[in-house]
């Protein structure tokens, strides 16, 4: 096991204070140690895939909530969602868009084009 150090903030209802400390946590230091820790193979999955689906989760809530055009917001979340992968510049991929789909959806209209492009992730401003 190895040591970080890691900040942890919180509000207390019942003090009504913010209070916030620094600890210092032993984590596992190998995937040998992390199976030990989580007490089994399938365990340690089990907690990767959560973990995969929250930073998912977490991609695609802002998305949602800074949509500008009413769209499928289904499509949009789960395009973002989809995107998101570790390690990149904020996790996220350059959206990708065929031309085609382009093409169809200006010749529907603005709003058509927008909400295509939205969709796909791509951030209007």
């Amino acid at each position: 096991m190895i040591e970080r150090t890691a900040s942890l903030s919180t509000s207390n209802k019942h003090l009504d204070q913010e209070i916030e400390v620094e600890l210092t946590l032993t984590v596992p230091e190998d995937i040998g140690e992390a199976i030990s820790f989580f007490g089994g193979e399938e365990k340690l999955l089990s907690a990767i895939q959560s973990e995969v689906q929250n930073r998912k989760l977490n991609t695609a809530r802002p998305v949602l909530r800074d949509a500008k055009v009413e769209g499928d917001f289904q499509t949009m979340a789960q395009s973002a969602a989809e995107a998101y992968q570790p390690g990149r510049r904020g996790g996220f991929q350059k959206a990708k868009v065929s031309q085609d789909a382009v093409a169809a959806a200006a010749e529907q209209g603005t709003e058509a084009l927008l909400a295509l492009l939205q969709a796909q992730g791509v951030e209007l401003t």
